[in-house]
């Protein structure tokens, strides 16, 4: 039974409830807030627990890059592009296939 409210048990003690009532609970996850605990209690059915993705672009480059997710978001898919133009370059190679 919900807290604040009474009842009358089978033996005719009348007995307040316990159970906190807690709405409707609501929680976005993160990168860094990963987990969320459900509280014990009585739920409303209307709470949720999401997350905000976002999608990252990256072109190559002759560097290491890190894709990290904005603060607050989480990735969902990465996009590489093509190599650039300027990469491809091939003259002056003088490689021979065995």
């Amino acid at each position: 039974m919900l807290a604040g409210t009474s009842y009358v048990t089978s033996s005719g003690a009348l007995t307040s409830g316990t159970m906190t009532n807690q709405g409707a609970v609501s929680q976005t996850l993160s990168t860094t807030s990963t987990q969320y605990t459900v509280p014990q209690g009585y739920h409303n059915g209307s709470g949720t627990v999401k997350i905000v993705t976002e999608t990252k672009s990256a072109t190559p480059s002759t560097s290491a890059q890190t894709i990290v997710a904005t603060s607050g978001k989480v990735i969902s898919s990465v996009s590489v592009a093509a190599i650039p133009t300027k990469y491809k370059d091939t003259t002056g190679a003088d490689a021979v296939a065995s």
